[in-house]
């Protein structure tokens, strides 16, 4: 039993200090007025009133050209607003409709198509043993946009590659982010049932990535379509999200469960992964062996935990992860076999799935019963996001 969620509901939320957002659009101004290899000095004298770590995401797109003159990108600044973020914040994903206008996302539409011969594609990473192995996906295509040959093919895509603003203004709106590169994809999905199982994004052990963006290019979508986004904000209920066209859609990238479902018909997007820059950080720690001392102790109870505190422990961060597994476990079978052509490797990743659900389901043995049951009447904590 989950906790009710409206979906796609932007609440209306206390707007943040007005300075940042003159600061990051005096700044972003500034940088698309002169070449993109700005230094963080010039990018904080542009804006003084801007956090340096914005800032300093600012100044890092290194070849970008000077001006974006085909695209719009004051429709993006202007999308990002401290609504979208506080949504973004405490629900661990926003929706903003109409960002960039029907002839830009015909446009950028079109660029999606033409790279349809060049497009590899889409598989699953199935890691086993220390060894990573491919699954491929049935009818879902992508181009990776860091390629010369692909920005080429596709120059309306790559300079929404090069420019700063998504990671200037999510930066500024939200200081626990410090977003420093990106990078695209563009994907094509033929239909006839092609879809993407349930999954991560990533991990904090893998990448820096924090925030995925998806931008849809579907014209005429309508119900029955398919290929609706479906988000999983464990503890509350799934969400789908229509992939109509220049809908952008965020969320967090290594704590938003989601998948594609199935498309009827042909659908078009391209994803933009924004990650933070540093390398890897590793907790560590006194406080932080303690923390898992304790939850060493509360799972070793040979009796169900309370309904508090089992729910507690459900949404620690090293365990929020594997009891949203053990939740959706059934939907997330079916989302395989879904995804994939049947044959042996797809017969490999059950059995690899099985063997994980059957582990957590016994290192999280005490927590169950009170999942089972449902939130506490008081309802739950919101966990974080990013």
């Amino acid at each position: 039993m989950l906790l009710p969620a409206a979906a796609r509901a932007l609440p209306c939320a206390p707007p943040h200090k007005p300075t940042l957002l003159q600061a990051a659009r005096t700044l972003l101004a500034a940088l698309q007025s002169r070449p993109f290899a700005a230094s963080t000095a010039a990018a904080r004298a542009a804006a003084p009133g801007l956090p340096a770590a914005a800032a300093a995401a600012a100044s890092t797109s290194p070849g970008a050209p000077a001006t974006l003159s085909s695209v719009p990108i004051k429709s993006l600044q202007q999308a990002i607003t401290p609504q979208v973020c506080q949504h973004l914040q405490e629900r661990g994903f926003a929706v903003v409709d109409n960002v960039l206008g029907g002839s830009v996302a015909a446009a950028l539409r079109e660029e999606v198509s033409a790279l349809r011969r060049h497009m590899h594609k889409n598989c699953t990473h199935l890691v086993q043993g220390g060894a990573t192995g491919l699954l491929e996906k049935e009818h879902v295509f992508e181009a990776e946009l860091i390629q010369q040959q692909t920005q080429a093919l596709a120059p309306l895509a790559a300079q929404l590659q090069h420019d700063s603003t998504l990671r200037v203004m999510l930066s500024v709106l939200m200081p626990e982010l410090r977003l420093h590169s990106q990078a695209i994809k563009l994907q094509y999905n033929a239909g006839r049932g092609g879809c993407f199982p349930m999954h991560f994004d990533t991990d904090a052990s893998l990448d820096t990535r924090k925030v995925t963006t998806i931008w849809y290019l579907n014209p005429g979508w309508k119900p029955g379509d398919g290929g609706e986004l479906r988000l999983y904000p464990f503890p509350e209920a799934p969400v789908d999200i229509e992939p109509v066209n220049d809908r952008m859609v965020l969320f967090s990238s290594q704590h938003m469960l989601h998948r594609v479902l199935p498309s009827a018909a042909e659908r078009y997007c391209f994803t933009i992964w924004l990650s933070e820059g540093g390398g890897l950080h590793r907790p560590g720690g006194a406080a932080v062996e303690r923390d898992r001392a304790e939850l060493r102790r509360a799972l070793s109870s040979a009796e169900p935990l309370g309904t508090g505190e089992a729910w507690r422990l459900a949404l620690h961060p090293e365990l929020r992860k594997h009891a949203a597994k053990w939740a959706y476990r059934q939907e997330w079978e079916r989302s395989i076999r879904e995804s994939h052509p049947t044959g042996p490797a797809l017969d490999q990743a059950l059995q690899t799935f099985h063997q994980e659900i059957a582990i957590i389901g016994r290192a999280l043995a005490p927590l169950l019963p009170a999942m089972a049951a449902g939130p506490p009447p008081g309802g739950l904590q919101r966990p974080a996001w990013f």
